[in-house]
Formats: structure tokens, C-alpha cells, sequence
């Protein structure tokens, strides 16, 4: 009778969690589209093995091996030659004689991998991060020309922003120019998988036209950064540590010395803190811009960003007039004003760019009232506190008290769409997710890289519950 029970107990832990009686189970980790969107897994496979001890092996070479065995240059699906390889079926005769292979795959990586789990029965489940499921808005932005010849977008944003620096040679580690980098990297670069990733594409229509097979389950792992930083974004980038911040900080340092250089000039203080606050501002402008037109209903993109766009010359102008008023007085300030309103301004307009295919978030803030209305709402409060006249001291020492826990009034805000600065949230979403994680405070090219914990919202928290079986057996992954 002892036997039996241990032999359930042991059956039914085979049928919860089938990875953990398994031998080494197969994986594939695939990366992005090159370097340019995706940084590749960098070690987090080996950190996953080695230091977490789960017991797996990668099955394919990823663009960041150097083996090239997989190619994403060879895209989700050629339309115009149907018979042309693509990436997933270069990969089938590496899964040959395999099953229940767990794949992994980041940004464009993940729409072959959704190719290629309709192709191969030997995939039992994928794990899906940061992967532009229903396209990027920030990719057309950045290779959508009206013209032949045309510069993008994104290219005129940035142009913007280089105006705004009037020539000055900044102090900011060359930010405005590792993004240009960037940008014509992504509008001049010949590998087609950019265009596949793109808002409205014919391969994403193509995608979602036939979904995962539902007995394949998936987990969607996406990213978002509350306050956009185009700079930490590129820091990620280009640093092979992709939480150091060189970049940032470089720029960062010279407002900083401007600060202590006039912490006695009030007037210079204010124009500095107008000048690096401009972002916070834009988010607000932006909440109000949306409010105004909205009347209750959702507004159209393009009205908002009409409206947007003139505050933003508006608001720039009026800047640029104060900078030029220091100029003579102190052209270092200047100098310095200029080269961070220039990378507030890219910013602002970067993340207003991507709304034009997102969404509007609409919530709401709980904020404290005028001091006016506060003191009306405390002199009523106190008043009903007492039932005769308490005397002028306790009465006001109630106002008082009341004042400084002042009440608040809920308020509805509007808020662009959260998004990881190069994919918003809504793209990264695909019906039907067996699981939901939100890596927080992680932009793009963060999200395949571990961090130094394991908390919720940080991507070791997210495989471990997955590899652990948590999130459902078949995404278990044995241990060692």
C-alpha cells in the first residue's frame, strides 16, 4: 500500500512537471535582426546553465556565434518568391529526430520562431520576448520613405533635435550622433528582416493569419521603460554591459556642473531645470493636448500629434529665445542648454512618433488640490469636526493639520502608450499567451540580459518561474 501511494505520487509528478524526470531538454534561443535591434542573449543561456544549473542544450548557433547557422537575413517569408529558403526552414533539419524543444527567441528572432512552430512538430512551446508580434511602429518610422531618396521619419526627428544644437561641439559623448549611427543603420541597411518587422507588414499580416497551433502554449515576456531615455537606449546598445550608462552619465555630468556653477543664480537655475525637465513636461502637455481634444472620446492619432507637434515648436522656440538671452552673458552655459534641450526634443519626439500607430492610455492620478480649494475643503472639514465653536487655536491647529495632508481629487490622465523605446506595448502582445510577463524598467535591448536579482518584473524572474515549471509544464526545464 506504502509502494503504491509513493508510485502516484511519483506519476503525478511526472504529469505536472514532465521536465523534471526528463533528460537534458533541447532549446533554441534565437536571437534578433543583427546587432542593430537586438544584442543577442549574450551569456544568459550559460548563466541559466551554469549558474542556475537547469539542464539544457542549444540546438542552433545564433547570429551572435558565429557560425551563421542560422541566417535571419533569409526572413519570415519571401511573398514575392514563395519558393525562396526562409530562416525556419533553414532551421528544420537542425530539429531533425528531435521533440519537446522549448524555443526562445528575442525580437525578430521571435517571428521565425512563430514560422517555424507551424512548420515543426518538434517544438512543444515558446517563450516570446520583446518580439514585435503586430509589428513596430518605431522600425516604418525608421525605413518608411514617402519618396525614393525621401529621409525617413525617424531621420527627420533627428534633424530636429542636430538643429537645436546650432553646430555647438557638445559634451555629451557624441549621443546625438551614436543615434544617427543607429537610425541610418536601420534606413540604409539591405537585410530585409527590418522590413518584415515593420508596422502592417505583408510577413506580420501573413503571422497572424495563422496563429501558433493551440495546443502549442506560449509566454509573452515585454518590456517597457517608464521614462523614455534615448541615450540609455543606445548605452544598452553599444555597451557589452547593457546596464552601464556611460553615455548618460557623460551627458548628465555637464547639467550637473552647470547647476553648481549657478546654484546662487535663481533665474539660471529655473531655465536649467525648464531646460532638462522639458521631457516630463512634453508627457504632461501631451495629457492635456489629448484631454482637450478627446471630449470624452478617443481622439485620432493624427490630431494629437498635429496638436503635439505645434506645441512642441511652440514650447522649443520660447527655450531656444532664453538660451540665446544667456548667450551673451555665459556661451558655455549656452553651449551646454542647447546640447540638452537637443536630446529632451529627440526624446519627446521619438516617443510621440510611436503613438501615431499606439494607443492612448487613459487612467487616472489622485494629485492634490490648489491651496485655495485644499484650505475651503480643511475650513468645511473642521467645521463639521466639532459641534460647538472649539476656539480659534484648536480650530486652526485642525486647518493646519488638514493643510498638511492636503486633500486630493481624482483626475483623468492620458498617457502615450508604455513602450521599451523601440516596440510598444500593444506590439508586443499576441492573443492567446498561456503567461504574461512585464520586464520593468527594461528597454529593448536589455530584455535578454539578466540582471543583478531575481525579483518579479526582471527577466531571471521570468525564466526561472517558466523553466520551473510555474507558468505551466511545458516550459519546465530539468535541473542539474
Amino acid at each position: 500500500m506504502k509502494n503504491n501511494k509513493l508510485l502516484n505520487t511519483f506519476a503525478l509528478t511526472l504529469l505536472l512537471f514532465p521536465g523534471w524526470a526528463m533528460g537534458q531538454r533541447n532549446t533554441i534561443w534565437l536571437d534578433g535582426a543583427t546587432t542593430t535591434t537586438s544584442k543577442g542573449w549574450r551569456g544568459t543561456p550559460n548563466a541559466m546553465r551554469d549558474f542556475y544549473n537547469y539542464d539544457f542544450v542549444d540546438l542552433v548557433s545564433t547570429n551572435s556565434a558565429g557560425s551563421q547557422e542560422y541566417d535571419l537575413s533569409l526572413g519570415v517569408r519571401d511573398f514575392d518568391i514563395p519558393t525562396s529558403p526562409t530562416a525556419a526552414i533553414q532551421m528544420e533539419p537542425m530539429l531533425d529526430n528531435r521533440s519537446n524543444v522549448l524555443g526562445i527567441a528575442h525580437d525578430f528572432g521571435g517571428l521565425v520562431l512563430r514560422e517555424l512552430v507551424n512548420r515543426d512538430n518538434s517544438l512543444s512551446a515558446m517563450i516570446l520576448d520583446g518580439v514585435p508580434n503586430q509589428g513596430s511602429s518605431a522600425i516604418k518610422l525608421a525605413t518608411y520613405r514617402e519618396n525614393p531618396g525621401d529621409n525617413t521619419s525617424a531621420q527627420l526627428i533627428l534633424e530636429n533635435a542636430q538643429s537645436v544644437q546650432a553646430m555647438q561641439n557638445c559634451d555629451d559623448c557624441n549621443a546625438l550622433g551614436i543615434f544617427e549611427t543607429w537610425i541610418n543603420a536601420l534606413s540604409t541597411t539591405s537585410i530585409d528582416a527590418f522590413n518584415q518587422m515593420a508596422n502592417g507588414s505583408s510577413q506580420i499580416n501573413y503571422l497572424n493569419d495563422n496563429p501558433p497551433p493551440p495546443e502549442i502554449p506560449f509566454a509573452i515576456l515585454w518590456g517597457s521603460v517608464e521614462e523614455l531615455s534615448l541615450m540609455s537606449l543606445m548605452d544598452s546598445r553599444t555597451s557589452n554591459n547593457p546596464w552601464s550608462t556611460p553615455i548618460t552619465s557623460c551627458a548628465a555630468e555637464a547639467m550637473e556642473r552647470a547647476r553648481k556653477d549657478y546654484e546662487t543664480d535663481l533665474e539660471i537655475l529655473g531655465l536649467i531645470s525648464t531646460v532638462s525637465g522639458f521631457f516630463g513636461r512634453a508627457l504632461s502637455a501631451f495629457g492635456e493636448i489629448v484631454g482637450d481634444i478627446a471630449g470624452g472620446e478617443t481622439p485620432s492619432p493624427g490630431t494629437v500629434l498635429s496638436a503635439f507637434g505645434d506645441w512642441i515648436v511652440v514650447e522649443r522656440s520660447a527655450i531656444i529665445e532664453d538660451i540665446e538671452a544667456q548667450r551673451e552673458a555665459d556661451q558655455e552655459l549656452a553651449r551646454i542648454l542647447r546640447c540638452e534641450l537637443s536630446h529632451q526634443l529627440l526624446a519627446s519626439e521619438w516617443q510621440f512618433g510611436l503613438i501615431e500607430y499606439g494607443t492612448v492610455e487613459v487612467g487616472t492620478e489622485e494629485v492634490p488640490l490648489l491651496p485655495e480649494a485644499s484650505q475651503a475643503l480643511c475650513i468645511q472639514y473642521c467645521q463639521e469636526q466639532f459641534t460647538g465653536f472649539p476656539g480659534l487655536s484648536v480650530f486652526g491647529n485642525c486647518v493646519e493639520d488638514c493643510m498638511d495632508d492636503p486633500p486630493t481629487q481624482t483626475v483623468t490622465v492620458y498617457l502615450p502608450e508604455e513602450n521599451d523605446g523601440l516596440l510598444l506595448k500593444s506590439e508586443q502582445m499576441l492573443d492567446g499567451a498561456a503567461h504574461v510577463y512585464h520586464l520593468e524598467e527594461h528597454n529593448h535591448f536589455q530584455e535578454t540580459a539578466l540582471s543583478g536579482q531575481s525579483s518579479e518584473g526582471t527577466l531571471n524572474h521570468a525564466l526561472q518561474e517558466l523553466f520551473d515549471g510555474t507558468a505551466g509544464p511545458a516550459f519546465a526545464v530539468p535541473k542539474q
